[in-house]
């Protein structure tokens, strides 16, 4: 994901294989090379970060996402591991993976390009709940893609609100339809500039309409590699009404003048 899937752009699993790149020791004459080593440290209050010499991190903007995401979730966890990258490139070659950030929930890591990240630091702190579709998973990490240090509870994505990102597809006839990609696999087939706000803004648009206690306890019941029919007999046993019903709603949403800057000053995960 590009920086701007960190604006945007993200329970437990193990199903992490995919995300794990080869070891230092790769014989790939384009692998990791000694200056490529993250042998820098430094220990913030939330946040173990690892980078290169004459990198940096934002500590103060992690550590304030940090404490509002599990206050927002109301979940545990011990410190935030983050492996900061000068580039691209440089995350390539060590990881082995073609991006610009991810994240390995099951054991707190976020490897990311950028001095913080709270897209990525997003999937780490949702997965404590739960890991549904991937639409739902991108979805929750782009439309809390904010910056609490700085008081920002605006989701952007390539520093656009992610809710005029969708109008505008909207607008133009080529936002896609929620009801065919819930499911993971027809999720990512889609573009990723159409596909990560559209299910940011879906998934925004329902916590302000059902709130964050719902919202979770959708995410306590999904896997990954849930069918679409199942995804939809859960999300209408949840928010109480269907897919199609909520998608109707949204899009009736996206059609109003406030709906451009949808601004939130808080969440609870209470009802």
């Amino acid at each position: 994901m590009s920086r701007a899937a960190s604006a945007r752009r993200y329970g437990l699993y193990a199903a992490l294989a995919l995300l794990l790149g080869p070891g230092c020791g790769s014989s790939n004459p384009s692998g990791p090379t000694p200056a490529d080593t993250l042998d820098q440290r430094v220990a913030s209050q939330h946040v173990d970060f690892s980078y290169t010499s004459g990198d940096s991190v934002d500590t103060r903007r992690q550590d304030a996402y940090h404490e509002w995401a599990i206050a927002t979730l109301g979940v545990q966890m011990g410190k935030l591991q983050y492996s900061k990258y000068r580039d691209r490139e440089h995350l390539r070659r060590v990881t082995g993976q073609s991006t610009n950030g991810f994240a390995e929930p099951a054991t707190f890591k976020v490897h990311s390009i950028w001095p913080w990240d709270a897209h990525e630091a997003m999937h780490v702190y949702s997965a404590l709940v739960g890991r549904p579709s991937d639409f739902f998973n991108e979805g929750i990490a782009v439309a809390l893609t904010y910056d609490p240090a700085e008081g920002r509870f605006v989701s952007l994505w390539n520093n656009t609100p992610i809710h005029q990102i969708a109008g505008d597809l909207l607008r133009s006839n080529v936002l896609p339809a929620v009801t065919t990609m819930t499911d993971t696999e027809a999720f990512r087939r889609l573009p990723e500039q159409q596909s990560y706000p559209a299910a940011g803004s879906f998934v925004s648009f329902l916590l302000d309409d059902r709130g964050m206690a719902t919202m979770l306890a959708f995410f306590r019941g999904g896997t990954r590699e849930e069918a679409r029919a199942a995804i939809e007999s859960r999300f209408a046993a949840t928010f109480g009404m269907s897919v199609a019903a909520a998608e109707a709603r949204w899009r009736t949403f996206l059609t109003r003048s406030d709906a451009r800057v949808r601004i939130r000053t808080v969440f609870t995960a209470t009802p």
